[in-house]
């Protein structure tokens, strides 16, 4: 069994930057990382509606905190659920959408440079097709009041229709048929999560922890969604100068900094990423014996830190050719003392999250550019857009 301090470190890995009010049954994922039985297994749910965006770059860097921590991670692609609860796309399309999903997250996971082994990408449907699964879903519709599927959604949705009600309660009986201890989503899974947490016990299953994320808001301050026009967001298959475009029109938008879209991708995207990166290099310098932040199996270039930045650094702001004068940082809050105080500029804002989302993006878009599987799961999943 691990050592109460390994247990500690490993709870503190998949827990971190959540949220206390956001980890639900703290006690059962402490239980599940303590099993000699098994290694702990996550669960996260993906819709394939509109195109992914960066996002999506928050739970994807959790991964490897789940990973680090010992775990599995079950990827489910909800072909099944997507097509109930957008009626108007044929299974077909729905289909497609999945396969293009599963290439996106797999290019962005290893831009990310987060290792794909105990990663499992499943499709909803090769699970929801055996005599138990419809029996706990007839067994499920004796138990739930229309209510509280109402509830369990995310926005002010009054579905007219039989589908989407049946949603709910497909995401809850992933936990029970693929025997998952955790499952972890965004706050807009809040009310399916609650939903789970209610029912599951009703079934005579066990509880599961789950856990959210915080969400990304666009670059307008709103929710960042898959179905909003793509000027509100980045996408993962934007080029560089529209990815730099949208970052300068997004700063400048109107909303007060709270809310500013660029600076929230900076403080939960890339700053997590950075420190990631610092870590691993860390970890790598001392089982090397080399000292200083280049020692790492990465070498980070500018705009996240750059080799000749002070210990502890997980953004560098770049400046005159030379690198004389570059800003350090080690954490936003530092950031935001020095624009607050215009010791940092908006152009330089700019320009470090536009290079740095670059650099994410980069190899997304030439994996792309190298997979026909992928551009023709384009063309058919999205045939609007192609």
């Amino acid at each position: 069994m691990a050592s109460r301090r390994r247990l500690d470190e490993n709870f503190h890995l998949i827990t971190r930057r959540i949220p206390q009010e956001n980890i639900q049954g703290a006690d059962l994922l402490h239980a599940a990382l303590a099993s000699e039985d098994k290694k702990p297994i996550g669960l996260w749910v993906t819709s394939p509606t509109g195109k992914p965006h960066i996002g999506y770059l928050i739970p994807l860097l959790k991964f490897a905190d789940f990973l680090r921590a010992g775990a599995e991670i079950i990827v489910v692609l909800l072909d099944v659920y997507s097509f109930l609860d957008n009626v108007k796309y044929p299974m077909e399309q729905v289909v497609q959408r999945m396969h293009y999903y599963q290439f996106t997250v797999e290019a962005a996971l290893e831009a990310l440079d987060v290792p794909s082994t105990n990663i499992k990408f499943v499709a909803e449907s090769s699970y929801q097709t055996n005599a138990r699964f419809f029996f706990d879903q007839c067994r499920l519709c004796t138990l739930v009041p229309q209510q509280a599927v109402r509830d369990a959604w995310d926005r002010s949705y009054n579905p007219d229709m039989l589908a989407p009600m049946l949603c709910p309660g497909l995401q809850t009986l992933a936990e029970e048929h693929l025997d998952v201890d955790f499952q972890f989503g965004g706050t807009d899974q809040r009310g399916i999560f609650e939903f789970a947490e209610r029912f599951l016990p009703q079934l005579g299953y066990r509880n599961r922890a789950r856990l959210m994320n915080p969400m990304l808001p666009n670059l307008y301050g709103d929710k960042m969604s898959s179905s909003h026009p793509p000027h509100t967001k980045i996408m993962f298959l934007d080029d560089a100068e529209t990815v730099n475009q949208k970052v300068r029109a997004g700063y400048f938008s109107n909303n007060p900094v709270s809310k500013n879209g660029v600076l929230a991708t900076l403080r939960d995207v890339l700053i997590p990423f950075s420190q990631l990166q610092m870590e691993r290099s860390a970890e790598t310098a001392s089982s090397e014996n080399v000292k200083g932040p280049a020692g790492g199996r990465l070498s980070m270039s500018e705009p996240f830190w750059t080799p000749s930045a002070p210990e502890g650094t997980v953004f560098t702001f770049a400046s005159g050719p030379a690198g004389e004068g570059n800003r350090h940082y080690s954490s936003f809050d530092q950031i935001m003392q020095d624009l607050t105080g215009q010791n940092l500029s908006a152009e330089d804002i700019i320009t470090a999250v536009g290079d740095a989302l670059n650099q994410i993006l980069a190899p997304v878009r030439a994996a792309y550019q190298a997979s026909p599987a992928w551009q023709a799961a384009d063309r058919q999943g999205y045939p609007e857009a192609s």
